[in-house]
């Protein structure tokens, strides 16, 4: 686990300027370069329209809870498809003479960081995939290594981030996570449960279910979905 903070303050941030109906009416040289061949389409153009439609209620919701900067919610970790990036976003309404006129969005490209690899290097043809997940704990941006999470939780739009000591929460949804893990031991065991299979301790069958026992300073279980349980026998080698 290691803290962003001092990394980000090297980082030039990314500016986008949302009008009253959240489209896009400026942006600054970091944000368009992110954005690369979709930044001459950015301006009028919604906010949302750069995100998958699953994540639609998560942006509205971001937006809607932003105020003044004071108040301005944490920063959010975002999988932006459109770009195929790993963003930090922060949001902020912006206030003139007598109500709100816009929102200010300032965003962190976590992508290298998070990935490994250079993200000029990345195959267009290829799938980002994580080495390090994003949280935000303690007013503190930390990123978590794969090799130490144990399972990983949905809680809504978000997720919980499980090691052997530790519970973290995490802006991204399963559904962002699933697939981008850039470790093979990681498997969708459930639709609310992404497991780490080589931090199982035990298997427990009850009739035709199967629970997995992980390796938590507290007793836990992990149900296994009947179409999952195949893929992993096959990975325990119990078949």
């Amino acid at each position: 686990m290691e803290t962003l903070q001092y990394k980000l303050q090297q980082f030039d941030p990314g500016i986008v300027w949302l009008d009253y109906n959240n489209q896009i009416s400026a942006l600054n040289s970091v944000a368009m370069d992110v954005l690369g061949n979709l930044r001459e389409l950015a301006l009028g153009e919604n906010i949302l329209n750069f995100h998958p439609e699953k994540s639609h209620e998560k942006i509205k919701l971001l937006l809607k809870e932003s105020r003044c900067p004071m108040d301005s919610p944490a920063p959010v970790s975002m999988m932006v498809n459109a770009i195929d990036r790993l963003l930090m976003i922060k949001v902020s309404k912006m206030y003139g003479e007598k109500e709100v006129v816009g929102t200010c969005m300032i965003f962190y490209d976590l992508t290298d960081i998070a990935s490994g690899v250079n993200s000029d290097s990345l195959s267009g043809n290829k799938p980002l995939k994580i080495r390090k997940i994003p949280v935000y704990k303690n007013n503190r941006i930390l990123l978590i290594d794969l090799k130490s999470i144990v399972f990983i939780k949905a809680e809504g739009h978000y997720c919980s981030l499980y090691t052997i000591d530790n519970e973290y929460m995490c802006n991204l949804s399963m559904s962002d996570l699933e697939g981008t893990l850039d470790i093979d031991s990681f498997t969708r065991v459930h639709r609310s449960f992404i497991v780490n299979l080589d931090e199982v301790n035990e298997i427990e069958r009850k009739n035709k279910d199967i629970l997995l026992k992980v390796k938590t300073n507290k007793e836990l279980t992990i149900p296994v979905g009947r179409n999952q349980q195949a893929l992993v026998k096959q990975y325990l080698n119990l078949v």
